[in-house]
């Protein structure tokens, strides 16, 4: 993350951080991160949700372009991945995912004294948060919704031979083992390549690949309760995204389906709407050259939002 921050981010120095965890109703224990920048006043708090497999210190990228201006930044680790409690990679349920967001989000809310709140979610973390949203009269006010390559519906080529032989193994062993470890989430160099190209930045790849807290490899239960996040999220939650919303895909992104990115924002309730296709860009965009000059549009975004009149 190191070699990341050096090559990608303003001025990493600057960027403060909190860790603690957050225990919900449940009892669950969920490692949470804060960052923010001292002597800059807060003007809005931005939530953020991961990815699968993965951890909370990659949106550190993230924090490092917007807390200058004055936006907070935060993050839990989902139940199961991470420091945070749980069987790594297995879920009872897809709900306990969304039931640990709201309970999060209204706990930051809590702490706002007021300020705006916006919410964030990168790949899985999308899915995560269209589902919170979906028909959730428990959620606080929120002043925006920022999606990044988010997981709503996914490319039908994604999947490999290899792919579709694996979860015919795991369709078959899941009634006996349904929290067996059965699918890998670690990056395989042959699933970033396009046209023979290499799409992924390959300090991230390096960085996916050896990130002791990132997942090796998760349930056919909680693959088969993302499915259901997938399908739930893409119908019912444009009807509940009644904020300003923002998403972002990648050109080269190949996992996510662009035509359902773009019809989860068309179907979005809110009028003030926008989806960016970025020229160039992987799945993983934070890392990549051709999504740079997005951050000048995202903190003016985060900028025009927080404002009253916004």
């Amino acid at each position: 993350m190191q070699q990341l921050r050096a090559r990608y981010s303003p001025d990493p120095a600057r960027t403060l951080q909190e860790t603690v965890y957050f225990t919900a109703s449940d009892g669950t224990r969920l490692f949470t991160r804060r960052w923010y920048a001292s002597g800059v006043p807060t003007r809005g708090v931005v939530v953020c949700f991961h990815g699968l497999g993965g951890d909370s210190e990659y949106f550190v990228l993230f924090a490092d372009q917007v807390v200058a201006a004055g936006f907070e930044v935060q993050i839990h680790e989902y139940k199961g991945h991470g420091l945070s409690d749980g069987t790594r990679g297995d879920i009872d349920a897809f709900s306990t995912f969304t039931r640990h967001a709201t309970e999060f989000l209204q706990h930051v809310s809590n702490q706002m004294h007021g300020l705006p709140l916006f919410v964030l979610g990168e790949s899985m973390g999308g899915t995560v948060l269209t589902n919170t949203l979906a028909g959730n009269d428990g959620l606080p006010p929120l002043a925006g919704i920022l999606l990044f390559a988010p997981g709503v519906k996914l490319r039908a080529s994604a999947a490999s031979m290899k792919d579709v032989l694996m979860v015919i193994g795991m369709a078959l062993s899941y009634p006996f083992k349904p929290g067996r470890l059965s699918y890998n989430v670690r990056p395989i160099r042959e699933k970033t390549l396009k046209n023979g190209k290499e799409t992924m930045n390959p300090l991230h790849f390096e960085y996916d690949l050896t990130n002791p807290l990132h997942l090796d490899r998760v349930s056919t239960r909680l693959l088969l309760q993302l499915n259901k996040g997938f399908n739930r999220g893409f119908k019912l939650g444009p009807g509940s995204v009644t904020r300003p919303l923002l998403a972002f895909l990648g050109e080269n992104d190949l996992a996510i389906d662009r035509d359902g990115v773009r019809s989860f924002v068309d179907r979005a309730a809110t009028g003030d709407k926008e989806f960016i296709l970025v020229p160039g860009a992987p799945h993983a965009m934070f890392t990549h050259d051709a999504f740079q000059p997005c951050w000048d549009t995202i903190r003016g975004w985060l900028e025009k939002h927080s404002r009253k009149d916004g």
